[in-house]
């Protein structure tokens, strides 16, 4: 199984409810960001992947964003 198929839309959604409520526009005190809470170092890790600054409360970008570092995270699980 890859993590293509292991992670689901309601994963993705229970995180978002977990983590800022759902809110697009939530910053954590350490400078997190999107529903998802993203880390700035994964958040500027991603705008450097994509070459330009990201939106972090567009929604579809940060879901993007999340599950990329989710997929990364379970694949390095998997294999170690």
């Amino acid at each position: 199984m890859t993590a293509i198929t292991a992670i689901l839309a309601i994963h993705l959604s229970s995180l978002s409810q977990i983590e800022s409520g759902d809110n697009d526009r939530a910053v954590g005190r350490q400078g997190e960001v999107s529903r998802y809470q993203i880390t700035p170092a994964v958040w500027r890790a991603a705008e450097k992947l994509h070459g330009h600054k990201l939106d972090p409360t567009a929604e579809m970008t940060a879901r993007i964003i999340a599950y990329d570092e989710w997929s990364q995270r379970l694949d390095t699980f998997r294999r170690e």
